[in-house]
């Protein structure tokens, strides 16, 4: 009996122990929200994103660096950057979640929350 409880004991330490997968799930994210009209998104990746510092005139814009692997994202839809691009213009007001990377300052997504708009 007292074999089982230790292997028991072993199998629950495995589970406990963070994987590499986990371990990357688990990197330190920081997230922004912002309205659209404070984006400027870049022309092409990697580029520069620009966002106003705040409602005022003469606030700091800050200048972030997107990749390749920066997600553009309209809701919960994986959209193009042209596309996020005509949106964020479309829907000025609407909210948008930013994720940078930590460690690196690199934007990791950017997601815009407004109903799909069509061009005006």
């Amino acid at each position: 009996m007292n074999r089982i409880a230790g292997m028991c004991l072993v199998v629950a330490a495995l589970f406990a122990l963070p994987s590499a997968s986990n371990a990357q799930q688990a990197q330190v994210r920081l997230t922004h929200e912002l309205t659209a009209r404070q984006i400027t998104l870049p022309p092409t990746d990697p580029g520069l994103l620009s966002v106003l510092g705040g409602n005022c005139s003469g606030c700091a814009s800050l200048s972030l660096n997107t990749s390749e692997r920066t997600r553009y994202m309209l809701n919960a839809e994986v959209v193009s950057l042209n596309d996020l691009r005509l949106q964020l213009q479309l829907n000025p007001d609407a909210m948008v979640l930013l994720s940078l990377e930590k460690s690196t300052q690199k934007v990791k997504l950017v997601r815009l929350y407004a109903a799909p708009s069509t061009a005006r």
